[in-house]
């Protein structure tokens, strides 16, 4: 009986571990690459299912703020991040990241979406855009 137990609990922890790893990956590679802003009013955006990195709107290279990050919805065209974001000044806050694959820009760049959430807090007014190229590798 006690094999059975100890079967079952394996089985069930290993069938856990399957659905941990399901979201460690987004379905969709584009989500990989870095977004590029339309405006100067954000900055670069690097995103992992685990991680977001945003940079300052004039250098790429400077770091505004970072962040942990649970990805809570992986779909083709839209995911979704529940970030712990850790800023420059030390302000920390929990937000919702949504990202959504908008349109065809320019004949060559997808235009992706960005909407923030601070979890009931507060919610952006203006939505950042940004260009990836699809064949950007």
């Amino acid at each position: 009986m006690k094999k059975h137990i100890i079967l079952c609990l394996t089985f069930l922890l290993s069938a856990c571990s399957l659905f941990n790893s399901y979201d460690k990956e987004f379905k969709n590679p584009i989500f990989y690459q870095p977004m590029r802003p339309l405006s100067t009013r954000t900055g670069w955006t690097y995103l992992t299912p685990t991680s977001v990195n945003f940079r300052t709107p004039l250098d790429k290279n400077k770091i505004n703020s970072t962040g942990k990050c649970d990805l809570i919805e992986n779909e083709q065209d839209k995911i979704t991040l529940k970030c712990k974001i850790f800023r420059r000044d030390g302000y920390v806050t929990t937000e919702y990241l949504t990202y959504v694959i908008t349109d065809l820009y320019l004949f060559d760049r997808l235009r992706i979406e960005e909407r923030i959430d601070g979890g009931g807090t507060y919610s952006l007014s203006v939505t950042p855009h940004y260009l990836i190229s699809p064949t950007h590798h």
